[in-house]
């Protein structure tokens, strides 16, 4: 299988409420890209307030 890749900088300190990561809210970023096909491969932080995102989907290829 081919795949396609999105790769992407999060700021996480626009999902803090009162010093705490509102997961909630990420993860509901996360489902809206998720109802698109991608899927979640890895979060490599860059520092206590920043990540990396890579994530997949199946590459659409006419046959």
């Amino acid at each position: 299988m081919k795949w396609e890749y999105k790769t992407f900088q999060v700021d996480l300190t626009s999902y803090f409420v009162k010093n705490v990561i509102n997961c909630d809210a990420l993860n509901n970023y996360l489902c809206e890209l998720g109802m698109s096909g991608w899927e979640l491969v890895n979060m490599v932080y860059i520092d206590p307030t920043q990540v990396v995102v890579v994530m997949k989907r199946p590459l659409n290829v006419a046959a």
